[in-house]
């Protein structure tokens, strides 16, 4: 029997750790959808460990079980997923949020070969720099929200790219790195400024406008792209001149960097926070329509609609 890609979403192997599943699982092997699981099943550490060290980040199950999927969550909330002490699982937990969101939005068939690959190389790079996964680690302590945010921001640049620019190997490269580290400077901001549900006074203002620039000293051992330490510095400035630290505006900007900054701000819409209720894809496409665009590149947004509204068809009304 023949699987739909198109079909399924993705649920990473931390959110069924040690816990019964009551729907089908499919697993993506070598581009070929395979059952794994059908039905109840019940997981345990060492299952999920040997999936993980095959490569395998993400589960995958039919967008028709979406709501038993979502109760199953649900009762899951403050299970403890990853173990804090272990750092190879945290690592590979950002890397399964990449994988995940790059699932909730489609792309053409074909590019799934090349968006495993993307991640397999994402992983062994991280692996490969211990000063890079040590950083990548005390995010993780310092600011759970920034850590995970980043990988998303890495999956819907992705998959923006595909739809914007193709299968270009080099760019998803530069806008998945780039993006997976572009708040690393968080890393010397105050956790109580970077939760702050009021407003900042000039200091702690300050403070934040910094995180580009200290991003960028805690990455200069790392042998990275001009694009991605062009992203790490650059992806608070906007269209109109109106961002941080330089002002730039307009053609100044590339692509790359207008597709990440758009997933910084759509993502930053859609995930809770707490002084902040998280929209929905439709209500956060919209509000960046009515509010946003002076800054944020349309041909971007209308892009983002469109991989949204093959989601579910819930941005059909407004997709241009």
């Amino acid at each position: 029997m023949t699987i739909d890609r198109a079909s399924l979403q993705a649920l990473k192997l931390s959110e069924i750790r040690d816990s019964m599943t009551e729907f089908d699982l499919y697993l993506d092997l070598g581009g070929e959808i395979v059952p794994y699981a059908n039905g109840p099943h019940r997981w345990s550490a060492d299952e999920t460990e040997q999936l993980l060290q095959s490569g395998q980040f993400v589960l995958l199950y039919n967008r028709a079980d979406a709501d038993r999927v979502r109760s199953y969550l649900a009762n899951r909330d403050g299970a403890p997923c990853v173990p804090a002490s272990d750092a190879s699982h945290q690592l590979a937990d950002g890397i399964s949020e990449f994988l995940k969101t790059l699932y909730a939005v489609r792309f053409p068939e074909e590019h799934y070969s090349l968006v495993k690959g993307l991640t397999v190389a994402l992983d062994k790079f991280l692996q490969a720099y211990p000063q890079l996964s040590d950083l990548l680690l005390r995010l993780v302590q310092h600011d759970p929200y920034t850590f995970y945010h980043s990988a998303r921001v890495a999956g819907y640049s992705v998959a923006l790219g595909l739809a914007l620019r193709g299968p270009d190997e080099a760019r998803l490269w530069d806008m998945a790195m780039g993006s997976f580290l572009h708040d690393i400077g968080n890393l010397s901001v105050s956790k109580d400024i970077l939760n702050h549900a009021g407003s900042l006074n000039d200091a702690e203002w300050n403070q934040i406008r910094q995180h580009p620039e200290e991003g960028l000293k805690l990455l200069e051992e790392i042998p990275l792209t001009r694009t991605v330490r062009d992203i790490i510095f650059y992806h608070h400035e906007r269209l109109d001149g109106g961002g941080y630290p330089r002002r730039l505006r307009g053609s100044m900007l590339s692509m790359e960097l207008r597709i990440v900054s758009f997933a910084d701000v759509y993502t930053a819409l859609t995930v809770p926070r707490c002084y902040q209720k998280a929209r929905t894809p439709a209500e956060a496409i919209q509000f960046i329509e009515d509010h946003l665009l002076n800054f944020l590149d349309p041909k971007i947004l209308h892009a983002m609609r469109r991989l949204l509204a093959v989601q579910g068809g819930q941005l059909s009304q407004i997709a241009g």
